[in-house]
């Protein structure tokens, strides 16, 4: 009732300028793409804000939002809402984006930045995107100044890193590099390339010819120095090993009494933990951007 008092009659309404900045980017879904503090230095997260039946959907992607709303819901306060979930009142409302280009794909093949085997897989992904209704890409830069442009992409599946069906992807604007939550930065994924095929048709003054250096991808049959050096030796990072050493050696032994408690990991370390073809040390842990942390007061998210 406050907010229907504030937006629709002016009555205690406040001046004051959201807190965090918004973007609609499916008007059919009602989702918004929105960075995620005040400072704007964070990957931007999805929300979902829409109206269905009379009844109201929301749904925020950041996992602390989530425990807000569960403890406001049994609280008996369903009209809490998050300050993601607040700018949706502001947020800016742009048209339909405009359909991509098949001869920019022809021509991005051309200049081998995307391979002649991946754009099949590429338009098939744009022709999923066009029939489930969706924007395959929506553009914004939420800052002048900003170093960084953001793009939501359509995903086909609902994952841990898209649980609303779209995907955010960074470019680099100084030094052209993409980056999406589904795989690091020097892996290519399909939301990259459809990132890639938005850029170069709708702003390509942004894309240099160093960017397109960096973006090149091999044609089929073609190998590169560092594909060739990869296959003489231990192939996929050493996977089989990486695999044993951890199943073997990074386990906490059944007979542990008998074991001096240690002062650090580190005077646990096997001495064999190198591997055997290649001379590589192994890792003991799986670098991610996605980690949890439980500690016995609190319980940390998003730690490498």
């Amino acid at each position: 009732m406050k907010r229907h008092m504030q937006r629709q009659h002016g009555i205690g309404q406040r001046d004051e300028p959201p807190s965090v900045a918004s973007i609609l980017v499916d008007h059919k879904r009602g989702i918004f793409l929105c960075v995620k503090n005040e400072q704007g230095n964070n990957y931007p997260i999805h929300f979902q804000m829409k109206v269905s039946c009379g009844t109201q959907v929301s749904f925020c992607e950041n996992e602390q939002c989530q425990e807000a709303c569960k403890v406001a819901g049994r609280c008996n306060f369903a009209a809490f809402q998050c300050p993601h979930l607040k700018s949706a009142a502001y947020a800016t409302v742009c048209s339909e984006p405009p359909a991509l280009d098949m001869t920019v794909l022809d021509k991005l093949i051309a200049e081998k930045m995307i391979s002649r085997k991946s754009a099949d897989a590429i338009a098939n992904f744009h022709k999923q995107c066009l029939d489930s209704d969706s924007p395959p890409v929506v553009w914004w830069q939420p800052s002048a100044a900003s170093s960084f442009v953001y793009m939501s992409v359509y995903s086909t599946e609902t994952t841990y890193y898209c649980p609303l069906q779209r995907v955010v992807v960074r470019f680099n604007v100084k030094s052209g590099e993409y980056d999406c939550a589904c795989c690091a930065r020097k892996r290519g994924c399909l939301h990259k390339k459809l990132a890639m095929w938005y850029m170069s048709q709708f702003h390509g003054d942004l894309i240099t010819s160093s960017h397109q250096e960096q973006s090149r991808e091999p044609e089929d049959g073609e190998e590169t120095t560092a594909t060739v050096t990869d296959t003489n030796s231990c192939r996929e990072n050493c996977v089989e090993e990486q695999v044993q050493y951890i199943t073997t050696k990074c386990r906490i032994p059944v007979d542990v009494k008998k074991m001096s408690a240690p002062s650090t990991l580190t005077s646990i370390e096997p001495s064999d933990s190198n591997c055997h073809k290649c001379k590589r040390r192994l890792l003991r842990c799986l670098n991610t951007n996605h980690g949890k942390l439980f500690d016995i007061d609190n319980i940390v998210t998003g730690t490498n």
